[in-house]
């Protein structure tokens, strides 16, 4: 386990291969440009461990468990996407998740976050805090468990959650900038090559007609009468 307290555990599967499940933070794209701020999903991992060979272990998503924010974004009121090794393995899937207590680690981890080291972040972990969102949720009887400096870190938490969620236009905003030049660089590109089109077939009719070509005519040139 790492310090945000990730589970994982190991089985044999059906073939004899060795399956190592593990639960891992992924950034999701849509929610982070949509938030304003990195939002992740909690996924689910498996390992294909072939005893014996140590040169190659697939790796495969098998479950993706969306964050709030990313239900929000999709419109989507499931709770997770099982894909196609989930129920390849949905024997030892189903095993492994009773012998397991996964943290919530829907939204913003908290070693993504600027403001504290990784070793605060695993003493957060220690005490089943594993986001900024949860992080600023933390009620005054429970802040005692964190230690000294909470109420001023549930402070930073929340201040930060409002900034981001100021600043989500402009992170869209931008994206649709991005977006549109972007596609104006595709369109010069195809003129561009249309232009060239046009120049080589008016080279190759005065050749036919024996005439000289006709002066050079690009698209951008041509009005519709």
């Amino acid at each position: 386990m790492d310090s945000m307290g990730l589970t994982e555990g190991m089985m044999r599967g059906p073939d004899g291969q060795i399956l190592r499940f593990y639960y891992e933070p992924a950034k999701n794209e849509g929610a982070s440009v949509h938030a304003g701020r990195p939002i992740f999903d909690t996924v689910l991992y498996v390992d294909i461990i072939t005893p014996g060979q140590s040169h190659s272990t697939p790796s495969f998503e098998i479950e993706r468990v969306w964050a709030e924010q990313s239900k929000t974004v999709l419109k989507t009121e499931d709770v997770s996407k099982k894909y196609p090794k989930y129920q390849e393995y949905a024997e030892q899937v189903d095993k492994f998740k009773r012998g397991e207590n996964v943290g919530d680690l829907g939204g913003t981890p908290l070693k993504h976050w600027p403001r504290i080291d990784r070793g605060l972040a695993a003493t957060l972990a220690a005490a089943n805090i594993h986001t900024v969102e949860a992080l600023a949720g933390v009620s005054d009887g429970n802040l005692q468990h964190i230690g000294m400096g909470a109420r001023e870190l549930r402070d930073n938490a929340k201040a930060f959650l409002e900034q981001a969620a100021g600043t989500a236009p402009v992170s869209q905003l931008t994206e649709q900038v991005n977006t549109l030049q972007s596609e104006n660089q595709r369109l010069q590109a195809e003129l561009a090559t249309m232009n060239r089109q046009i120049t080589e077939l008016n080279a190759q009719m005065a050749v036919m007609s024996g005439k000289p070509p006709e002066p050079e005519r690009k698209l951008a040139d041509i009005t519709l009468s």
